[in-house]
């Protein structure tokens, strides 16, 4: 579902929609110690076989923030 009139979260203005896909998986942990290898991080985002999912997005241009809907496959 598109929502209007979302609102960036840093200045206050109003965000433009579009959709993010990975072309690899979106990974999300607690920290940011680097790391050799993603086990047991959870994943965001992914890949279906062949078909990259794509997800609701909404960005600020002007703060360089994206915000999306995820559905964690975790």
């Amino acid at each position: 579902m598109e929502l209007e009139n979302i609102s960036c979260p840093k200045c206050g203005l109003k965000m433009e929609n579009g959709y993010m896909y990975p072309i690899r998986d979106i990974k999300w942990t607690y920290n940011n110690k680097p790391k050799f290898t993603a086990l047991g991080d959870e994943t965001l985002i992914g890949l279906s076989g062949f078909t990259m999912n794509k997800l609701l997005s909404y960005r600020c241009t002007g703060c360089k923030i994206v915000t999306f809907e995820y559905y964690s496959s975790n």
